[in-house]
Parts: structure tokens; C-alpha cells; sequence
């Protein structure tokens, strides 16, 4: 289903916070990569080089070729976010004994700001683990995320920063 077709059908979700019990998370399959692509391109605009704005549609279908090879290994610790029974994110998760790694998480941008990532945060925080992952430095919005829910930068790595959630920082 094409992400503009998804969009309209979720027209009659509340423009509301986010309850905790409506947020569920659906394991993902290689049949979702249509849509996974779709939240990938939708929530990342702002961030020139995962946006499809300017390419042309050969560049079009050779990004979504990419995104396809490079994601169907991850498909396993990947999850769809669902509120009151609409897909309004992903999620993708690596977990270990002592940590976990957020390979990504994106809301769609009609449902941001709204409490989902929070929620979504906040159950992982209560596994006791520290908790990873990379932003785009230039993705001050998510940054700003993060650190709200006590991430701090560990390192610089290209065009993007580490964060880690510790323990330590829990207490």
C-alpha cells in the first residue's frame, strides 16, 4: 500500500496524545519493506540524503533497490508502531544481555509530538539496559528528542552522533 493511499485511511485518528495501551508493536516482514521505505522517506525529509525529493525515478527506484537489499537481513528486529490499529512508525531494535540498540525509530511526521516515541522509550527504558543509537547531526529535532529522555552524545561519527542512555543516568 503506498504511503499517500495509508495516509488518507488514517484520517480518522484523533489529534491527540497517544495513549500507552493504544500504542502496539507488530513484527515486521519482508512484505512491509514497501511501507517501511515509506515511513523512512516521509519522517526523514528534512535530511537531504534519505529524501527522495530531488532525484530523478532511475535514482528513485536504485535508493529503494538499496534500502530494500540493505534492510531485508534487519527485517527480524524490525517492528511496525501501531496506534489504535493504523501504522504510524517503525521501529528496529537489536538486543543484547546488557544492551539494547536502536537501529531506528520513526514516526510518521502527522504523529509526532504527540507521545508515541515517548512511550515507546520509556517501556524500553524499564529493561534496565543501556540503551544505543545513531542520529544525523543534522537532525537537531531528534537530538533534542533523545536528550530530553536523558540520551547524551558519546561520539561524533561522520554525519552522525552516537547516544547512549545509561543505567547511571537513570538514577
Amino acid at each position: 500500500m503506498r504511503i499517500n493511499q495509508y495516509l488518507r485511511e488514517m484520517e480518522g485518528i484523533p489529534n491527540q496524545n497517544v495513549k500507552e495501551n493504544y500504542i502496539q508493536l507488530k513484527q515486521a516482514t519482508l512484505k512491509d519493506l514497501p511501507i517501511l521505505y515509506e515511513i523512512t522517506q516521509s519522517s526523514m525529509e528534512e535530511i537531504n540524503d534519505h529524501s527522495n525529493i530531488n532525484r530523478s525515478d532511475d535514482e528513485k527506484i536504485s535508493h529503494y533497490q538499496k534500502y530494500v537489499n540493505d534492510f531485508s537481513p534487519k527485517i527480524d528486529n524490525t517492528f511496525l508502531i501501531e496506534a489504535e490499529n493504523k501504522i504510524i512508525g517503525r521501529l528496529r531494535l537489536e538486543n543484547t544481555e546488557s544492551n539494547i540498540h536502536i537501529g531506528g525509530i520513526q514516526i510518521l511526521p502527522k504523529f509526532q509530538g504527540r507521545g508515541a516515541g515517548s512511550k515507546i522509550i520509556n517501556s524500553l527504558k524499564k529493561h534496565n539496559k543501556n540503551i544505543t543509537l545513531m542520529v544525523h547531526k543534522v537532525n537537531k529535532k531528534a537530538i533534542s528528542f533523545y536528550q530530553k529522555h536523558g540520551f547524551t552524545i558519546e561520539i561524533e561519527k561522520g554525519t552522525q552522533f552516537k547516544m547512549i542512555f545509561t543505567l547511571q543516568s537513570q538514577t
